[in-house]
């Protein structure tokens, strides 16, 4: 994880693009409260099975603002460092919404790597695109779990890192069978770099009326 890594106008442009499209009235998956009340996020559901998902993500990853971040010279540094080389982006783009309220949309623990073929080179940067402290449901690692290959994907096996496990206000260990889960509130501007061999889980979105908006970019 490397903070201030990514340019923040960068970031502004695509979380304006993300929200635009979220309260267009062609999708109407966020409403925001006039009087400051909670915002309503209306994905129907398991969300997945919403069309607007799909939607959504055709209206935000198509835009010139996601181009850009994509091209972002830090990002593109950082990555090319990891990964001893160039890198090429565009290699399955998402755009991740984390609403308040509803739980059961949380990414649960996975390898990229089980469910994307030929992955052995896939790189994911997760950006935030709005200020996430821990209980707006950052992204969760398992340290070096990448070294012990691809494992079997029952959820009962990974287990689902709980924010009441979680000590401070930044950073936390979450004891595990699997290991030892690491999360850390992030900002706009940093970007955890991760493999497809990583285990990696959401943190729950534990707020009352924010909306966690972020967006997976992928590089081999």
């Amino acid at each position: 994880m490397i903070r201030g890594l990514v340019s923040l106008d960068a970031i502004e442009a695509v979380k304006a693009v993300a929200e635009s499209a979220m309260l267009a009235s062609g999708l109407g998956l966020l409403v925001r409260d006039a009087d400051e009340g909670p915002d309503t996020f209306n994905l129907r559901g398991s969300g997945w099975d919403d069309p607007r998902w799909l939607d959504l993500q055709v209206r935000v990853l198509g835009d010139q603002a996601v181009d850009s971040l994509r091209m972002d010279p830090g990002l593109l540094r950082a990555l090319s460092a990891v990964c001893g080389g160039d890198v090429r982006g565009a290699q399955g783009d998402i755009v991740r919404i984390a609403p308040p309220g509803q739980q059961h949309l949380t990414t649960r623990p996975h390898q990229d790597g089980f469910y994307i073929p030929d992955s052995q080179t896939l790189w994911t940067a997760w950006v935030p695109l709005v200020p996430c402290p821990l209980d707006l449901g950052p992204l969760a690692v398992i340290p070096a779990s990448h070294t012990a290959g691809l494992r079997g994907h029952a959820v009962a096996d990974l287990g689902v890192p709980e924010l009441a496990d979680i000590e401070g206000p930044n950073t936390a260990d979450i004891a595990d069978t699997a290991g030892i889960w690491r999360a850390s509130a992030m900002m706009p501007g940093d970007a955890l770099l991760f493999g497809s061999r990583t285990v990696h889980a959401a943190l729950p979105n534990m707020t009352r009326r924010h909306v966690r908006i972020s967006i997976d970019l992928r590089f081999r």
